[in-house]
C-alpha cells in the first residue's frame, strides 16, 4: 500500500509513502529489509519504500511507481542499506512465493 502523504496530516502505517508537493516529508522505518528511495528526475514526484520480502511479492515497489504517475525512462531509483544472504535465509514457501508472481524469477536464479 502507498499512501499519499500530501493527503495526511499523521503518522500511518503503510509499506511505502509519496509526495508531489513540495516540503512535504516521506519517510519508512527498516531493519533489515531495503528502503528504496524513487523519484522523477525533475525532483518534483519523490516517494519511498520498506522493500521487504512480503512486499516485495505484494508489489510495493510497483505500487510506488504507479503512485508516482510517471513515464519510467523518468526516474531515478536509490537504494539504502539492507541485511545481505549471509545473515538472513527464508524457507522454500518465499521461494515459491516470488516464483508465483513471477516465472522470470526462475531464470535469474539459474544465472
Amino acid at each position: 500500500m502507498s499512501v499519499d502523504a500530501d493527503s495526511i496530516s499523521s503518522i500511518v502505517n503503510a509499506d511505502a509513502s509519496y509526495s508531489k508537493k513540495l516540503g512535504t516529508v516521506c519517510g519508512v522505518l527498516t531493519a533489515d529489509c531495503l528502503p528504496v528511495f524513487v523519484c522523477n528526475k525533475e525532483g518534483t514526484a519523490v516517494g519511498i519504500a520498506h522493500a521487504g520480502w512480503r512486499g516485495l511479492v505484494d508489489g510495493v515497489i510497483e505500487s510506488l511507481i504507479e503512485s508516482l504517475d510517471c513515464n519510467g525512462e523518468d526516474l531515478i531509483v536509490h537504494l539504502g542499506p539492507a541485511i545481505s544472504q549471509l545473515s538472513f535465509e527464508v524457507g522454500g514457501e518465499v521461494k515459491s512465493q516470488y516464483l508465483s508472481k513471477n516465472k522470470n524469477f526462475k531464470i535469474a536464479l539459474l544465472i
